[in-house]
């Protein structure tokens, strides 16, 4: 813009001088309203650039809630596999358990078997012992 010379303000008449401080009051109005117009500018874009990175912060937040729920899903499948594994060990366990209680029953009653026919062996060895004796 071209700066204009102005004659001396002695020299301009009071109209001229009323008029060349109207047009100073309007340029000086212009320029605020420039800066006003630059402030808001920068002000919208500073609120563009908040509502962008609130966007950009709630798709990461969404992705993260997805993955954690992924993440709690495997677990707890991971959980109901591991219940079901101790479920079946404890199964085994109580059969084993079962086995083995058969087995010290079959145990205690082969004992019990062994105990007798040496009762028996002995009762036969002292009636031979005592045949023996007599036929002497």
């Amino acid at each position: 813009m071209a700066i204009l010379k102005r004659p001396k303000p002695s020299k301009l008449s009071k109209s001229a001088r009323r008029r060349t401080h109207e047009i100073q009051l309007v340029a000086e109005e212009q320029r605020v309203t420039g800066e006003d117009q630059r402030t808001s500018a920068e002000e919208q874009r500073e609120r563009a650039e908040k509502v962008r990175v609130s966007c950009e912060l709630g798709r990461e937040v969404t992705e993260l809630r997805r993955a954690t729920s992924e993440d709690e899903r495997k677990s707890n499948e991971d959980a109901r596999v591991a219940a079901e594994v101790l479920r079946a060990a404890a199964e085994d366990l109580r059969k084993v358990a079962e086995l083995s209680r058969d087995t010290a029953e079959s145990a205690r009653q082969a004992v019990g078997a062994a105990v007798a026919l040496q009762d028996e062996v002995r009762q036969l060895l002292r009636e031979l012992l005592r045949e023996r004796r007599e036929a002497k």
